[in-house]
């Protein structure tokens, strides 16, 4: 539900009169303003009264045999009010409150009309559809400094401004109390003249949809309109209170919209509002937290529509990544210290958590071109930040975010068996020195973090693999989904820690292999059968076609040609 509602803020703040409401009677229930049916059932009553008739069971079976049709409201008006003046006095007590009523706020604008006009005020929204015909709306809107278009009539839709000119309109589908051409019985409701279809058919087309307080059940020119636009520009939001008709599922399926559940028209707009003007005095980034990014994200990846939103979506957490990166505070800070090493270190772990996890999850689930954007990101991310000069921890330590990156990625990547995924990203382009050269030679931990660095870190004054373990240590709340065993996570830490060694160790000859340094080199002590290595050793005289070594991440030639090397390195490391 949170998530849900504030993704609908922030699409709202970034798209301001992109979307438009769709309310219903549940939005006027607050006010305790009658449906048109019930207004309809108390004049059947009023008729049989003046009749001489006390009416048992259901009035409109009562209407039906004395009249011979199914009572509506526009028929029941000229049947009881002969005049202009004596059907607006009959209608005037459903809709305007007594003094009494007016003390108790009943009959009045609600809280949900009074957000919406607010929304409307700061514009961001210009267009609502409602089967209401109490002016509750529109008075909220005056009292917020706003003047409608309003619209009750195919009549009046044809002689509209345009929406877009309209600082603010409302098309009233079932007219106007005020006006007897109401729409309210079955038939009625059945369809439109084509001026209304027309406008609806824009609407439904070019805007996002917030629907609240109406069921789908009774509107079946409504829903028809909604189900024949064949386009969904923007996502559709259905506030649902109870569980959603037959009707109304169609119509949520069809716009592929997202329920959101538990909350009355009431709370819904005020919260709805509040978090619009959290956007606009904070500003959207600070809003926006790491939980929603991803969640958005999950909602992009399935679905093949969303490309581009998907793309835009990295690309726009890539860059203020990026923005960031290129901060004074990350240049040459002089001679480094313990405390401006540990300072260094937090700062950018802390503007890098965002994209680790997005990268964690996108790297789990995606496929075809979506590994693509992957590969983008890790090397905008690594090529983003100018060489620093000076020392040597502060030019090594500009690689750490994309490192954190290329670890988050490729864990998670193995946590989805994606091992091309892997292969692909560990050969991403970094540049140095004019000089191209694989993420998996320059983004290893221990060269990123070296001793000396990693030694200044608390914890970690006399840790073999410092820069290793700090990963091994930060990365797993970005894991955590994915990988929620701890052993599951330790493996996939150490399994991508010794393909980096494999990679990094092929082609040279057997007198000059080096293998780097990491968790997995002393972790697993004499148990090396139990170590990834070992595991790989092992199903490459088994397995050779094991999806690993058929991704072309690692062969099973190099892990035998290096097995004597791998596993003396191992047992070296554990002392």
């Amino acid at each position: 539900m949170t998530d849900a509602l504030t993704q609908l803020a922030l699409a709202m703040h970034h798209g301001p009169g992109r979307y438009a409401l769709l309310l219903g009677s549940g939005v006027s229930r607050a006010a305790q303003i009658p449906t048109g049916w019930e207004i309809v059932e108390d004049l059947v009553r009023q008729l049989a009264v003046a009749s001489g008739t006390v009416v048992e069971g259901d009035p409109r079976s009562w209407f039906k045999d004395a009249y011979g049709e199914e009572p509506d409201y526009s028929s029941l008006i000229e049947r009881l009010g002969g005049t202009a003046s004596e059907r607006n006095g009959l209608l005037r007590h459903y809709f305007e409150p007594t003094e009494e009523e007016r003390e108790q706020g009943i009959k009045l604008p609600t809280k949900a009309h009074r957000a919406i006009a607010e929304m409307v005020a700061a514009e961001y929204v210009r267009v609502i559809v409602t089967t209401n015909f109490d002016r509750l709306l529109e008075q909220a809107l005056e009292d917020a400094g706003v003047r409608p278009q309003v619209l009750s009539t195919a009549d009046a839709a044809s002689g509209a401004l345009p929406l877009t000119h309209a600082p603010c309109t409302v098309i009233k589908l079932h007219g106007d109390y005020l006006d007897t051409r109401v729409r309210n019985t079955g038939s009625e409701l059945a369809s439109y003249e084509p001026a209304m279809d027309a406008l609806l058919d824009r609407i439904f087309d070019e805007f996002g949809l917030v629907v609240a307080g109406w069921s789908g059940e009774w509107d079946e020119a409504l829903r028809r309109a909604i189900l024949r636009c064949p386009t969904r520009r923007f996502t559709t939001y259905w506030l649902m209170r109870s569980a959603l008709a037959d009707e109304a599922e169609r119509i949520v399926e069809h716009r592929v919209a997202e329920v959101i559940p538990g909350l009355d028209a009431e709370q819904f707009f005020t919260r709805l509002w509040e978090r619009l003007q959290s956007l606009r005095d904070l500003g959207a980034r600070d809003a926006l937290s790491d939980e929603l990014a991803v969640a958005t994200l999950k909602r992009y990846l399935p679905d093949p529509t969303q490309r581009i939103r998907l793309r835009d979506l990295l690309a726009e957490e890539t860059e203020i990544l990026c923005r960031e990166l290129l901060n004074p505070r990350f240049g040459q800070a002089g001679q480094p210290t313990a405390e401006t090493i540990r300072a260094r270190i937090a700062d950018y772990e802390a503007v890098t958590a965002r994209l680790e996890k997005l990268a964690a999850v996108l790297a789990y689930w995606a496929e075809g071109e979506q590994v693509g954007l992957l590969v983008e990101m890790l090397e905008r991310v690594a090529n983003a930040a100018p060489y620093v000069g000076g020392y040597t921890i502060w030019s090594d330590m500009m690689f750490y975010p994309a490192a954190r990156i290329l670890y988050s990625a490729s864990i998670g990547a193995i946590a989805g068996g994606r091992y091309a995924t892997v292969a692909r990203l560990i050969t991403a382009h970094i540049s140095q020195g004019g000089e191209d050269r694989p993420a998996y030679r320059d983004l290893p931990a221990f060269r990123v973090i070296g001793q000396d660095t990693g030694h200044a870190l608390e914890g970690l004054e006399r840790h073999k693999t410092p820069g290793s373990e700090r990963l091994f240590d930060t990365l797993r709340p970005s894991l955590q989904e994915l990988l929620p065993s701890g052993d599951r996570y330790e493996y996939s830490f150490d399994l991508f820690e010794t393909i980096l060694a494999l990679r990094n160790a092929e082609g040279s000859p057997e007198s000059q292999v080096w293998l780097n340094p990491g968790r997995y080199s002393w972790n697993y002590g004499f148990r090396v059968n139990l170590s990834p290595f070992g595991k790989l050793q092992a199903s490459a005289a088994a397995d050779p076609s094991a999806p690993i070594f058929k991704s072309g991440l690692v062969s099973p030639s190099l892990v035998t040609s290096l097995a004597a090397t791998m596993q003396k390195h191992m047992e070296q490391q554990s002392w």
